[in-house]
């Protein structure tokens, strides 16, 4: 019995990959002739997690995957209403799921500057005044990159909030 296209195309959609290349390294080595030679190149494209590899030993075609799990982020910032001197406080808490080390990266939009832009606990100082976004891009030994954000607002010295007192 022959899978039509679309099931193929569905299981990729799911990122169930790993189903989709056994299938197909078992229909090819297997010499199924409803699988058309492209199909497997073609749908054996790396999702963002995934890396596959095709290579042909004589008749049969091996196709390996190995699945990659992107780094688990969260991102707080302290405190989220601040002065444009002061600085705010930033931490990623992060994991991998396979445990592969990550590395960090900062990037405010639109201006400001981090202590260490590359460390996992650092401070922010406002450029501006306005509301800015914080992001933290980890990623894993393997490539696999997560990015979350979080939204502060700087504030002018003397800035007094709708209900009369400091803001921060």
């Amino acid at each position: 019995m022959s899978l039509p296209r679309h099931h193929f195309e569905r299981v990729l959609r799911e990122q169930a990959v790993f189903v989709l290349v056994i299938i197909l390294a078992t229909r090819v080595s297997h010499g199924d002739p409803h699988v058309e030679t492209g199909l497997a190149a073609r749908y054996a494209q790396p999702a963002p997690s995934t890396s596959v590899v095709a290579y042909s030993t004589g008749l049969d075609t091996v196709l390996h995957a190995t699945l990659n799990h992107c780094p688990h982020v969260t991102v707080e910032a302290t405190p989220v209403l601040a002065y444009t001197f002061q600085q705010v406080r930033v931490h990623s808490m992060s994991f991998d799921p396979e445990g592969d080390a990550l590395t960090y990266e900062w990037i405010a939009r639109p201006d400001g500057t981090f202590a260490s832009p590359r460390a996992i606990l650092t401070t922010y100082q406002c450029g501006s005044e306005g509301v800015k976004e914080l992001a933290a891009r980890v990623t894993d030994a393997r490539g696999c990159t997560s990015i979350r954000k979080v939204r502060i607002r700087c504030v002018p010295p003397g800035f007094r909030s709708s209900v009369g007192r400091p803001a921060p």
